[in-house]
């Protein structure tokens, strides 16, 4: 992976590296309430630019949620993404407890966000232990449209995550066959092992 850039936020947090990957851990003790986040999950687009125009930070980290452009993914408000990336949001920021934009994405079942993150520049092999990556997220909640789009974008079907597995055990502890033959039929190690998870043949049973 190319190493990502991390816009530190405003609050008191620790920066530590992952690979070649700054993976920002927030400071749980302050206040989370950011209404920059607020308005980009509610899909306030007026409200975004307004308070972008006003100096707020797009890339601040708010305890517990991540970033305004996570928020944007997770509600699937495509109009608030350009007005954030125009601002100088970075899509490929990665927040411990919270991962990435495409994994929000993916996990909401968000299709047309993460095409959208994905045009951007969003790196879909961004990882971290405990938010996993967002094909081994799109696998495990089955949403086959947006594996398809990984895929395609060139996600390694055999990214291993400590404590989240791969995608094909991810298909497979959440019981979905159909998805686990689609990975396998992308290329997917059936034996594949990943530290302190069980290789996917064991999950399944």
């Amino acid at each position: 992976l190319a190493a990502v850039a991390l816009f530190a936020a405003p609050q008191v947090g620790l920066a530590q590296q992952a690979g070649d990957v700054e993976v920002y851990r927030a400071d749980r003790s302050g206040d989370a309430d950011d209404p920059l986040y607020r308005a980009a999950y509610h899909g306030r687009l007026d409200e975004v630019v307004r308070l972008v125009e006003a100096g707020a930070n797009p890339s601040r980290i708010s305890q517990g949620d991540g970033t305004a452009l996570m928020a944007a993914a997770r509600g699937g408000h495509l109009d608030v993404l350009p007005a954030l990336l125009d601002a100088g949001a970075d899509p490929n920021t990665l927040v411990a407890g919270d991962g990435t934009a495409l994994i929000a994405a993916a996990r909401h079942g968000r299709d047309a966000m993460v095409a959208a993150l994905l045009e951007a520049g969003a790196d879909p092999d961004l990882s971290v232990e405990g938010d996993g990556a967002a094909l081994i997220t799109a696998a495990h909640w089955n949403r086959v449209s947006i594996v398809d789009q990984l895929l395609a974008a060139g996600a390694d079907v055999n990214l291993a995550v400590p404590r989240d597995g791969n995608p094909l055990i991810s298909a497979a502890l959440a019981g979905h066959a159909d998805m686990a033959q689609r990975l396998l039929d992308a290329g997917a190690d059936p034996n594949g092992y990943v530290y302190r998870d069980a290789p996917p043949l064991i999950t399944a049973a």
